[in-house]
């Protein structure tokens, strides 16, 4: 049997893709998804089963890029709601991959992440390091 074919596509490439990413968010309990937030850099995993032919969304996520030095940040991942954990991990692994691609090709040089501990175990097999423990992220809208 033939394995399922991974693809990357960029975030609004394809009419809809707020609406699934808000369906998305708020199906896993966090709340309205901010578009106006997100970087330019946003990119969906879809995946093909064999003989299929239509691709189905799996994840999504970003990458914001800092402009003064090669630091760079993954941030707001977020899966299809009803995928199985080895789906998920599969299409995450896609996912975290190309992001690193994408700031590798920029000359960024390290990659941060501030995530739920379930995402930092996956990153951690992937090769991320903890830098601190119980460290919070806070935010406060300036405008």
């Amino acid at each position: 049997m033939s394995e399922p074919l991974y693809q990357v596509r960029r975030y609004g490439e394809k009419l809809g893709d707020y609406q699934m990413v808000d369906a998305w968010m708020r199906d896993h309990g966090r709340g309205v998804f901010q578009e106006n937030l997100m970087p330019a850099l946003g990119f969906f995993v879809t995946c093909q089963e064999p003989g299929g032919v239509s691709a189905e969304d799996l994840a999504v996520g970003w990458l914001y890029l800092d402009n003064s030095i090669g630091v760079c940040q993954l941030d707001h991942f977020v899966t299809r709601p009803g995928l199985t954990v080895a789906q998920a991990y599969e299409a995450m692994q896609v996912l975290v991959g190309c992001l690193i691609k994408e700031a590798r090709a920029l000359n960024y040089g390290r990659v941060n992440v501030f995530t739920p501990p379930a995402i930092a175990r996956f990153l951690n097999r992937m090769g991320f390091t903890p830098q601190a423990e119980g460290l919070t992220m806070l935010t406060m809208n300036l405008y």
